[in-house]
């Protein structure tokens, strides 16, 4: 299913569809994210009085051409959709997911910093064919932040979008680290052309790895539900 590369500091995954999740293990002293070969894995920050906060609970990032409606992962998910052009590299403090699919070229890449509470992703896509393409992207998250996500049930948390910061805020009351206040955000170095705030509008009747979102097209601009 893989190998060592690069005298032994990464490894090389050759196949999404591994007898179970690889992860690889990516901290500092403030935060932890786990990073399997199809980017599945939980994050987490803890105080020093011990109370955590679980804040990724999932991860996918969406590719949709806008002409066709047709959409994929960068993820490798499905996995057997990826069975050829994919691989994972599992390196000190970061993981890359590179594949090949219809016509795309694509890197998913996660790290972690030296001292910021956070996880960086980094998403390099290129076009091998000739025909110019349009395509939108989708970056999702699942959170623990208010616990596991249930229909029909009332949480604490509220999420809105700060054009200021151009994010995807959540927040809610309750102690950690001195602070009466507690927020997790999700920013991008582009302009933000929609959002969704609650599973419920961007899975909507669909799936993590099929939600409504990417199959219409665009987000709701819901807030919790």
């Amino acid at each position: 299913y893989g190998k060592f590369i690069s005298k032994g500091a990464e490894f090389e995954i050759s196949t999404p569809d591994t007898p179970r999740d690889w992860y690889n293990y990516l901290w500092n002293e403030r935060y932890v994210a786990l990073f399997s070969q199809t980017a599945k894995g939980e994050s987490l920050t803890q105080d020093m009085m011990g109370r955590r906060i679980e804040i990724v609970f999932n991860r996918m990032l969406f590719l949709r051409d806008q002409d066709t409606g047709k959409f994929w992962s960068l993820n490798g998910l499905p996995a057997d959709q990826f069975k050829t052009g994919y691989r994972c590299i599992h390196g000190l403090g970061y993981s890359e997911i590179i594949q090949k699919h219809d016509g795309m070229e694509s890197s998913f890449r996660i790290f972690v910093p030296e001292n910021e509470v956070c996880e960086i992703w980094t998403a390099r896509i290129r076009n091998a064919g000739k025909k110019t393409r349009k395509f939108k992207a989708f970056a999702f998250f699942n959170t623990m932040f208010d616990g596991f996500f249930k229909p029909q049930t009332y949480y604490g948390g509220k999420g809105s979008f700060d054009k200021k910061l151009n994010s995807v805020v959540i927040r809610k009351r309750g102690e950690f680290d001195g602070a009466e206040e507690v927020s997790i955000y999700m920013t991008i170095d582009r302009k933000v052309s929609g959002f969704d705030c609650s599973m419920n509008g961007f899975a909507g009747h669909g799936t993590e790895q099929r939600p409504d979102a990417v199959v219409r097209g665009h987000c709701a601009g819901t807030g919790s539900e």
